[in-house]
């Protein structure tokens, strides 16, 4: 199927490879088809999370056990509630980064409210976790300090 985009232009994405997110995302409830698009960066753990629908509509996207190694979202039964019936090997968990305009030191992610996609039914559901110890603005590069020295 083809994709327009604002950022990565007309993109030829096979269907198998749209995820849909029931209730769309945060803010934007009518977007609820997605593609997951590699990063340019060789090795990076960044992807793009590109709508179908709406073509200015891109995330940056990171897998929040880079970040935290021991993430932990909520019960099988919440996420179960949230997506349905799920092998944990099938499950995905994705974290929506956000990059202040010229500043991507301070970028941050958003381990409050994760994307969890079971994969197999390319299914999935953005879910707002009631763990206080999980921030909304988990800074990804924790001491940034030398690099904004460095950037004066």
């Amino acid at each position: 199927m083809e994709i327009r985009t604002s950022r990565f232009g007309t993109l030829d994405v096979p269907r198998d490879l749209v995820i849909h997110l029931a209730g769309g995302l945060l803010g934007f409830p009518d977007s609820e088809e997605f593609v997951v698009l590699e990063h340019d960066a060789e090795g990076s753990p960044f992807k793009w999370l590109q709508s179908v629908d709406t073509p200015s509509l891109a995330f940056i996207i990171v897998d929040p056990h880079h970040l935290v190694s021991d993430y932990v979202l909520q019960t099988e039964r919440d996420i179960r509630d949230a997506i349905g019936p799920f092998d944990p090997g099938d499950l995905s968990t994705i974290a929506i980064v956000t990059v202040p305009r010229g500043r991507p030191h301070e970028m941050t992610a958003n381990l409050r409210a994760p994307i969890v996609v079971r994969f197999s039914a390319r299914e999935g559901k953005q879910i707002i976790l009631t763990n206080d110890n999980l921030s909304l603005n988990h800074r990804i590069f924790a001491d940034a300090a030398p690099l904004e020295a460095a950037l004066r």
